[in-house]
């Protein structure tokens, strides 16, 4: 069953290509991720520790799940065009609320300023930036690199969720050729955040971005803005070689399979711990973000909820405990996002959340790119993350990145009939 599995996802893969001629379509970008990881991870490299065979199973049921949800999209939205004689109004136009969005840019720039001033501080003091990662992300211990708690919000859960709401607005400036000293502003603000604090996820969602945006307009995009998104996708793929260097003293090929291959072994682990100790969130971790902001009420009124806690403590246990995949190298939060599907609702939960998350992807792709809508861009360009990021985490289980949903919705401006 599981190969027929794997045969139809491959099927599913072609026939989606087919359908849109792109490699930046939901189904193609999510099928081709989980499918590489499944297959470096089969090949046991380097030692590669023992996973079981239902964590394969679990992936290629969210998979098809996820694919079924947006293909169903497709077609329902086909379907009501067709009630409305084939008529597609295009909104090539994007209504933005300029007062928040310069606003956001000054408190995000401000942050990343902040945050440079302590990470050059440190590192010039003699540290290294895989001490620096331990303190940003409280690893090992580590003591927070920022102190001030004022300045560690401002950091943690304004200028980071900030930027990443930014940056499908500097892509969408650029290849429509408007407010290009805005956008550079914002990719500078890129530049210092991975400075700062040595992270690379970020710029491999930028370059993804970046070319899905030179896809959208290939027709419209002048080559001296093609050599822009070009030569500044080849600098931050430079970069990102550069900083695996520096943060690990593995071979980038070896780092490479870590992050390809070690989900499946954290999803193996965390599944075996949710069925061993009988965890039910019960649907919370789904709507995480809710469901923290729910808890922390509660217990500043004085009112703990013992099952809201629990799901906070099962959310963060792939982030905070560390696992054992290779021999003398553990890895933590790579535990994709069917760990949390798992933990809610089992099995069923992995097939109903996956087709949930595919009808969404499947319905903002439907509008971006079929009705081209402008807006619908944006927000795919956001939802990037949430479908490449889907091999560490449930991103909109992220609070972080649920900020960045609520950054990009109040900037942009509801259209006036």
């Amino acid at each position: 069953m599981l190969t027929i599995g794997i045969i139809l996802i491959i099927f599913m893969t072609i026939f989606d290509y087919y359908i849109h001629k792109t490699v930046f379509s939901p189904v193609f970008m999510f099928n081709s991720l989980f499918l590489l990881i499944i297959s470096l991870s089969s090949m046991r490299l380097y030692n590669l520790r023992e996973y079981s065979i239902k964590s394969i199973e679990v992936i290629v049921l969210g998979m098809i799940f996820f694919s079924l949800g947006v293909f169903c999209t497709r077609i329902v939205s086909h379907e009501f065009l067709k009630n409305q004689n084939n008529v597609i109004n295009y909104d090539d136009n994007l209504n933005v609320n300029w007062t928040f969005l310069k606003i956001l840019l000054i408190v995000v720039t401000t942050g990343n300023v902040f945050s440079i001033i302590f990470s050059l501080k440190f590192l010039l003091g003699g540290g290294s930036y895989l001490e620096l990662r331990n303190m940003i992300l409280g690893y090992n211990g580590a003591e927070p690199l920022i102190t001030n708690p004022l300045v560690n919000i401002l950091t943690r859960y304004i200028s980071g969720p900030g930027l990443t709401a930014l940056i499908p607005f500097s892509i969408f400036f650029l290849i429509r050729k408007k407010n290009i000293k805005f956008s550079l502003i914002i990719l500078l603000n890129l530049v210092l955040a991975t400075l700062s604090s040595g992270g690379r996820i970020l710029l491999v969602y930028t370059i993804i971005q970046l070319f899905i945006g030179l896809s959208y307009s290939k027709k419209n995009i002048p080559k001296k803005i093609k050599k822009v998104v070009i030569i500044s996708s080849i600098i931050f793929f430079i970069s990102i070689i550069v900083l695996s260097n520096i943060r690990s003293s593995n071979s980038i090929y070896r780092a490479f399979y870590a992050y390809f291959s070690g989900p499946v072994v954290l999803l193996s682990t965390w599944m075996t711990d949710v069925d061993t100790y009988n965890i039910h969130s019960h649907g919370l971790g789904f709507i995480y973000p809710i469901t923290y902001l729910l808890n922390s009420f509660c217990n500043l009124i004085g009112i703990p909820n013992s099952m809201l806690a629990n799901v906070v403590m099962w959310q963060g246990m792939p982030q905070n405990d560390w696992v054992g995949v290779f021999p003398n190298q553990s890895m933590n939060a790579f535990s994709t996002l069917f760990y949390f599907f798992y933990k809610d609702f089992r099995e069923f939960g992995v097939a109903c959340f996956s087709f949930l998350f595919g009808s969404i992807c499947g319905f903002i792709y439907f509008k971006a790119f079929i009705e081209r809508k402008s807006k619908y861009l944006v927000y795919y360009l956001l939802g990037v993350q949430a479908i490449i990021g889907s091999f560490i985490i449930w991103q909109l289980g992220s609070t972080a990145f649920f900020l960045s949903i609520v950054f990009t919705i109040l900037s942009l401006k509801s259209k006036k009939s």
